[in-house]
């Protein structure tokens, strides 16, 4: 008979993360705990990208809340994965509120962490919080990329701000950073609201210059 241990039981929670089994993942950290068997950083982080995989961005914060009865310091990681749950379950109010509660708690706030939020809030048409965000993120000194700013330009288009949006696409380049073609699109969308035809043909052809596919 196989003996049950944390690492077993680890490598199979992470196997329900890797195939999107979120019930799975669950029902096996409950397991570890009714069995007496320590659940660890590893296994609840798996467990919330299984979560997050699966949408359930409810689950997700129930299993970070779990994290001091279970005697499981909150790091960036767990966190970062329970704000991605909750991006990809288009909760941006709970995103937020996760982003705040980690500066409460002084766990360093990564870059992935804040695309993550940015994310959720341009869903929601909060285009001002993803802004906001933005500009946190360079106040903190906390790493810009390509997901951001192509996040906060899908904001300036979602909030007719066509020239952030053209300010923000410059700064890319001048950062040597490529946009995607979701990227130049949202730019050029929000050109095209505010009927502001030349920016927008001249977007077109940068575009193109730049050899980004249509």
């Amino acid at each position: 008979r196989v003996q049950l241990s944390q690492i077993v039981c680890n490598s199979a929670i992470s196997a329900c993360d890797a195939c999107g089994q979120w019930l799975a993942a669950i029902a096996l950290v409950s397991d570890m705990t009714a069995r007496a068997i320590e659940a660890d950083t590893i296994s609840y982080s798996a467990a919330i990208r299984a979560c997050a995989s699966g949408s359930s961005w409810l689950q997700a914060v129930v299993l970070l809340q779990e994290l001091t009865s279970a005697r499981v310091e909150r790091n960036s990681v767990l966190c970062c994965a329970a704000v991605s749950a909750c991006d990809k379950g288009g909760v941006w109010t709970q995103a937020l509120e996760l982003l705040a509660g980690m500066d409460a708690e002084t766990i360093a706030r990564r870059t992935a962490t804040y695309n993550s939020a940015l994310s959720a809030c341009v869903a929601g048409q909060q285009w001002i919080a993803a802004l906001v965000l933005f500009h946190d993120m360079g106040a903190s000194t906390i790493c810009r990329d390509s997901i951001s700013y192509s996040a906060a330009i899908g904001a300036c288009r979602a909030g007719d701000r066509w020239r952030a949006a053209l300010c923000l696409l410059e700064t890319m380049s001048s950062e040597r950073m490529s946009g995607n073609s979701i990227t130049w699109s949202a730019a050029i969308v929000s050109c095209r609201k505010a009927s502001q035809w030349m920016p927008a043909l001249q977007l077109l052809a940068d575009m193109r210059y730049a050899s980004v596919e249509l």
